[in-house]
Parts: structure tokens; sequence; C-alpha cells
């Protein structure tokens, strides 16, 4: 208490210090001015009466005129003491009131900035245009002054606060940090959570958004260790790295690493790093690969990935899916799927990745990407540069030399995973026949939604599905042509639209990144895999394959299923399929969930599945699915991770490279290569090989999927039902 009383009384001596003087040096400026041939008395007096002036913030016209602009510097320099004597005794009177400190508090180095300001204006007018060339840029610099100090007061002021719960940093100010900021607020759990956002220039335009958000910003390089201590990382934090640049992006990862090795850090630091290059995955990989502190997970995230994602799970995409597998299920073996995606860029290269790691169907038939640019030519060669495996050339080599053509087959199996076709966008648009079962706009510009609206404009009647245009931000101007048309055309009986994806605000929010379902999903395979490393001591890679699995597991096969879910539930349980459901269980069970020699496995076996035998539909499921089709789903799934594996560079081991049958040689990331990236039929010689049963773990996740598309369907069918009664 006596502390603040000694503190009040020094800042009024201060106050009265400042008017002394400047009255004193007003007193004196005046009197040189004076007449010369007046008294010296008269002289004086007049000076103490213009003196008293200065207290009104003025200087009288009359007076400025006299001395042709030209102020003695006695006058200049007291009427700055006298003014702040002034604000000093009105602030002091003020200070009494407590919501005046708190202004004071959040924004007084503006008034040092305003004060600033002044000067140089004053400066300006003595020195006239040496000092305008020397300042040319005095407004601009400010300006900027004017922003970064209020951000320094925010801040500053906000240090004395107690922040509870878990604490958010953001290393980047731009779109994508903005926009995981404003995630951050609307989500109910994080909305009220410390944020902190890191940005090297602190002239940034836009900075004043995160201000209005509740951030807090830290101006300094991400890549100084005191500033990520400063912002808190070593308390445990949630950290997300979304700078434009990803090698920067890349080098804050590894600071990061280097500054909690070997410290305990407790929570947990949960490292999320944006990623748009392809060849940065591999490097954060390894970064993420060192086990030592198992508190620091790192997962690497891409926005235009995100942004597909959202698009799968979105219901005109799943009602697009549905249908073309129901056509798929009543057609013949060869009856192949169709997607086309326009745009070639890096956009269009990572949507059409994505989708080859996902659509892998029941069907033997590979499925047809149709790739369309106006470069095509140079693009696709840079596709096939970041992705050797996607050529038509490198894959025949490499299938036939790996071992993907097993004893007694015609047909390389590795060549029926996909194909892709090349078109020019001109080509595209003279075609007489538009057969595509999914088309996807990938272009992130501006002629986007003017090429889905001559896509649309020329073949509505031929569209099997919507046309899916990407888009980081809602285009108002293109909305009410759109929805015009939808209701033209559905009056014509055309029901297809242009539905945008990809809004920043999408792909950057914390449902897409953190991804908390899918990753419980994903946490679940690995298990039903029989991994033997828990989640969290697998690497980022194995993360992410899991992951993509995941992906595949609700999309196709939930559109598999849909259609059969649909004609099971009109009618009562049907013992026909019933019975045969349970000989396909059994015979399954037998043939691809053979127990490995591990002690206790055939009891783990029988664990694993006594919930899908207590499910008296799961057998009917089963029954009209048929074992034909249960095992292309199940082959399907082992497309699908030999693809992923071969999309990020791994390559088959020879069983004739290991030195010894043991499990854990199965693989050798650092090498990159994998005894079971093969056919499925050899499958059956690297299980007896490594003396374990490889092929039960697809076999058991397929099984799981369709037991848990069961328990759902039925679950949404009640909830229907009793919002139909109310």
């Amino acid at each position: 208490m006596s502390h603040h009383h000694n503190d009040h009384g020094s800042k009024n001596r201060l106050v009265i210090t400042l008017i002394i003087i400047g009255f004193v040096l007003g007193c004196w400026g005046y009197f040189i001015e004076c007449d010369p041939h007046q008294p010296w008395y008269s002289s004086l007096a007049n000076s103490v009466y213009e003196t008293f002036g200065l207290f009104e913030l003025e200087i009288p016209y009359g007076f400025i005129e006299k001395t042709h602009h030209h102020l003695p510097w006695q006058l200049e320099i007291a009427r700055w003491m006298i003014a702040f004597g002034v604000l000093g005794f009105v602030f002091g009177l003020l200070n009494v009131f407590h919501w005046f400190n708190l202004l004071c508090n959040r924004y007084r180095n503006i008034l040092v900035v305003a004060i600033l300001r002044a000067l140089f204006q004053k400066m300006n007018q003595v020195l006239g245009n040496i000092w305008h060339k020397v300042c040319t840029g005095e407004r601009f610099v400010f300006k900027q002054l004017v922003r970064l100090v209020n951000f320094t007061a925010i801040i500053q002021s906000s240090k004395s606060k107690n922040f509870n719960g878990e604490l958010y940093i953001i290393c980047g100010a731009g779109e994508r940090g903005f926009h995981i900021l404003s995630s951050i607020r609307e989500t109910e759990e994080t909305k009220n959570q410390t944020v902190i956002v890191i940005e090297k220039d602190a002239t940034k335009q836009g900075l004043e958004r995160f201000v209005k958000k509740g951030a807090l910003l830290i101006f300094g390089s991400a890549l100084d260790s005191k500033i990520l201590q400063k912002a808190g990382v070593l308390t445990g934090c949630t950290i997300f790295i979304v700078t434009n640049d990803d090698l920067v992006n890349l080098s804050i990862v590894g600071e990061l690493q280097k500054l909690v090795k070997g410290k305990p850090v407790t929570p947990e630091i949960k490292c999320y790093v944006n990623h748009q290059q392809n060849g940065f995955y591999d490097r954060l990989n390894q970064l993420s690969s060192d086990r030592t502190n198992l508190k620091f997970k790192v997962k690497a995230f891409n926005t235009y990935d995100n942004a597909v994602n959202k698009l799968m799970e979105s219901h005109s995409f799943t009602k697009d899916l549905e249908a073309v597998m129901r056509t798929q299920l009543t057609s013949g073996p060869h009856k192949s799927l169709r997607v086309l995606v326009v745009g070639a860029d890096l956009l269009g290269q990572t949507i059409l990745v994505k989708l080859i790691q996902v659509l892998h169907l029941a069907k033997s038939s590979p499925v047809t990407f149709t790739l369309a640019d106006h470069d095509i030519e140079r693009k696709i060669q840079q596709l096939y540069n970041a992705f050797p495996i996607l050529s038509e050339t490198y894959c025949q080599k490499y299938s036939e030399h790996y071992a993907f053509r097993s004893e007694g087959q015609n047909e390389n199996e590795l060549l029926n995973y996909w194909k892709i076709a090349p078109l020019k966008i001109d080509t595209l648009l003279s075609e007489v026949e538009f057969n595509y079962d999914l088309v996807i706009v990938a272009i992130d510009g501006e002629n986007q939604m003017l090429l889905a609206n001559q896509l649309y404009s020329a073949f509505v009647a031929q569209l099997k599905s919507d046309i899916f245009v990407f888009s980081s931000e809602k285009i108002g101007l293109y909305e009410a042509i759109i929805d015009t048309k939808a209701q033209d055309h559905n009056s014509l009986t055309h029901e297809r639209s242009i539905r945008q994806f990809g809004f920043l605000h999408d792909s950057c929010s914390l449902e897409m990144i953190l991804n908390s379902d899918n990753e419980e999903y994903a946490k679940s395979n690995n298990k039903i895999h029989d991994a033997k490393k828990p989640w969290d001591e697998l690497s980022m890679f194995e993360q992410d394959s899991n992951r993509y699995q995941g992906l595949f597991l609700k999309l196709i096969v939930g559109a598999e299923i849909k259609p059969l879910l649909d004609e099971m539930f009109k009618k009562d349980v049907n013992q026909e399929h019933s019975q045969d459901g349970k000989s396909i269980l059994d015979d399954i069970c037998e043939e691809h969930c053979r127990p490995s020699q591990a002690k206790g496995a055939e009891k783990q076996i029988e664990e694993d599945f006594k919930e899908f035998k207590e499910h008296e539909r799961f057998y009917e499921l089963l029954g009209r699915l048929g074992k034909e089709n249960l095992i292309n789903l199940i082959k399907s799934s082992h497309r699908r991770w030999n693809t992923f594996q071969l999309l990020h560079g791994f390559k088959t081991q020879q069983l004739d490279d290991v030195n010894k049958t043991s499990y854990d040689k199965r693989k050798d990331e650092l090498l990159k290569t994998h005894s079971c990236i093969t056919s499925w039929e050899r499958k059956v010689q690297v299980s007896e090989y490594y003396k374990n049963n490889f092929k039960s773990g697809d076999t058991k996740m397929i099984l799981n999927a369709l037991y848990n598309e069961l328990t759902l369907y039925i679950e949404l069918k009640k909830k229907r039902n009793i919002d139909h009664v109310s």
C-alpha cells in the first residue's frame, strides 16, 4: 500500500516539475520577443500573462505571425513541457476511475506514438524539403508503428492474466493461421482457451483480425528457441505450424524437437505441420520417427488433402458414389469407375493421388482417372516425376520384377489398381459422350467456376454426378446463376448441380486437422492388424497408413454395403441368407484367419469374431454379400495398402534379401522396403516365410467395417423411426 502512495507521489512531483520548468521557459521565450522599447517590468508582466495561455495548449496566432513562424527554442520546449504537465494532471484526476486505468494500461503506447508523430511533423515544417527527402516513408512508418505498439500493449496488458486450460500456438499469421484461430473460437470446447500467434513480420496486413479474435501476438521467428519458450511450448501445447514456406515449417519442427529433447514435457506437445509440396512429407516423417520423446507428437496435414477429405465426407459425394456402387453390383465384371479431375497443378495432383489411395473397389477392374489440363503434357510428366509408380511404363517394369504376377495368372495385378488417362481441356469440352461417374474441377484460381459452368451447360443431360468445384473461398458471383440453373434443370428432370468444396474455413478447421473420429478409427485398425507397436510408438508414416485405411473403410465399404442394407431391412430376417452367412464366416475364418504359431493366437481369433457371431443380421448381411464379393473386398483392402506404400516410395523386399525369418524383418523403413508389398496370392508365401498369417489383418478389418456399418445403419433407422413417430 505504501509503495502505491510513493509511486503516486513521485508522479505528482514530476507533473509539478514539468509545469514549473515549462512556465519559466515560456516566460523567457515570450520575454525575448517583447518590444525592446517597452519597460522590462511591462514586458515581464506580458510574458507571464501570455505564458498562462500555454495551459490552453495554444499559442496566439498573432504571436506566430510576428515571429514569422519561427518560435524561440525556449517557447518550443515550454509548450511541450506544459502540455505534458497538463495531460499528467488530467490523467491524475481520471486515475481514480477503474475504467480509465484499464484504458491507459491497454493503449498508453499509442500516446507515445502520437507525440512522436507530432514531433516529426514539426521537424517537417522547420526543415522543409530536406526533411521530406530524408523521411519519404514517414507516414507509412508511423502507421505501422501505431499498429505494432497497439499489439505490444495488448500482449503486455494480458501478461498479468491467469490463463487456464489448454494452450494453442499458431506459427504464421496468414490465412491458414486465421482460419485455425477462428475454428478454435467457434468450437465449444476450445473457444475460451489461450491462443498465441507467432509472427515474424510485425507490419503484416490483417493482424488486427487476430487481435479481435482474442489471440496474443508474439513478434519474432518461430525458428528462435527463445521465442518458442516465451510462447510456452515447454508447458505442453497444441501447436499449428502454418507458414507459407514448407522448408520453414520443417525447420520449426526440427527446432521444436531439439528444444524438447531430454526435457520433461507435461502435458504432451501435439504438433500439426502444414506442407504443400510432396517432397517434404518424407523429411517430416524422418523427424517424427525419432521416438525418444513420445510426448512430442507430429502430424502432417495438407489443406488440399483436407479439402478432399471434407468432400468425401459430404452427403452429395457419398450419395453419388453409392449410386455408382449400385450400378457396379449389377453390372458385368469389367465395369470400371471413371473419375474426371480437371486441373493438373499441385491441387489437381494432390486430389488425384488422394483418390487413387482411397478408391479401390471390390470389383477387380481398375478405376480410370482422366486428368485434364491445358498444358497436360508437361504437368503429367511432373506427376510421374513425383510419383514414378503412376507411370504405366514404370509400373509395368516394377510389377514384373517384384512378382505381382502369381503363377498361373495371365493378368498383372498391379496394372489393375488404376489407370491414368491424360487429356487436354479443349478436347474434353469437344467430347460428344461425357461418360464419367465423378467429376471434380481442381483449379485453385479465378477460372474454376467458369469452367464448371461450361461443363455443366454442355453435358448436364449426361452427368452421372454433381460437378464438384474446388474454391478456397465462396464465390458469390456464380452462386445465383448456379441456383437458377439447378432449378431450371430440375424442372426438366435434370437433378445435377455444381457444388463447391475446399473452403479454407473447412480445410483449416480443428475438425479436419485433428480429425478425431477418423483418428480413433485408425487406432482401432492398428489394434485389429495385430500390430506389435502401440499407436504412440508408430511413425507418422505408419499412422497415416492407418488413417487412409480408415477413410477407405468408411467410404468404400460403406458405399458398397449401403444398397444391400437398404434391401435387407425392407423385410424380416431371411433365414436362408443367414445360414449362408454363417457358412461364409466359418470358411473365411478357416482360410484367411488361420492362426499363426504365436501362443494363444487361435483363442484370440475366436475372441475377435465373438461379437460378429452374436449379431444375427450380420450373418444375413454376409449371406447377401456373398463369399466372392467379401473376398474381393478383402483383396481391395490389400490393394489400397499396396498403393499407399508404393506412392510413398516403398518397394517390395525380396525374401532372399532377409537374413532371418523374423516378423520384425518384414520391412525396413530406412531402405523403404516391405515384404508384403506384393500380390494377394503371393501373400501366402510371405506368411509362410515369416510364420505369420498376413492375410488375417485385412480380413478382420473388412469384417469389422461391415459390422460397424450394420450397427450404424440400425441406429440411424431407429432414430428416424422415433423422429417420425414424434
